[in-house]
């Protein structure tokens, strides 16, 4: 696992007048396998996102609370633990 430059290196970088270095070259890219689980995570948030825009919260009668309620019970099913299992 590379985490960057060690403390001498930072040190020698610092004394030598180099106070900032570009953090491309101090990281490595990330993996495929993180990108993918990013953008599965970003995309499960912008869905339920929009969902729970979409709804809004009203006191009615007992059915149409009933409806309500199971579609947010299928809303919340979609747990995160899936997306990175």
């Amino acid at each position: 696992m590379y985490c960057g430059p060690s403390y001498t290196e930072r040190q020698l970088q610092l004394s030598n007048g180099n106070s900032t270095t570009p953090l491309s070259s101090e990281t490595p890219p990330p993996n495929e396998q993180y990108t993918n689980k990013m953008r599965a995570l970003m995309l499960w948030v912008h869905d339920t996102e929009s969902v729970l825009l979409s709804e809004h919260a009203v006191l009615a009668d007992l059915a149409t609370m009933e409806k309500q309620l199971e579609r947010f019970k299928v809303t919340s099913s979609t747990s995160l633990v899936a997306l990175f299992s």
